[in-house]
């Protein structure tokens, strides 16, 4: 599960990184902002791919948490739910003491 939250939380300050890179056609950009032609001049990526790569990582990594949680939570309930029926037979085959 910590894996998980690794991945998720590093897919997430990755795109919190490339949020800086801007289109700057309808945007007059502030002076720390660099245009996202800046960052397909250096990566030879579009900065688009970029971010959609770090949103599905951490889409993926999400996932994957929500199933282990799931997982861990039907183990856990399908141990109770035996220890109960295990119980229940003790129960009802214990002979009873004569009174």
């Amino acid at each position: 599960m910590g894996r998980g939250l690794r991945v998720a939380g590093g897919a997430f300050l990755a795109y919190g990184l490339l949020m800086p890179w801007v289109d700057a056609t309808h945007l007059q950009l502030a002076s720390w902002m660099t245009p996202a032609a800046e960052w397909m001049a250096r990566t030879l990526v579009p900065v688009e791919i970029s971010r959609s790569l770090c949103a599905l990582t951490a889409t993926l990594a999400l996932v994957t948490l929500v199933r282990c949680a799931g997982d861990v939570t039907t183990q856990d309930l399908m141990r109770v739910n035996n220890l109960l029926n295990g119980f229940v037979y003790r129960c009802e085959n214990t002979r009873r003491s004569p009174t």
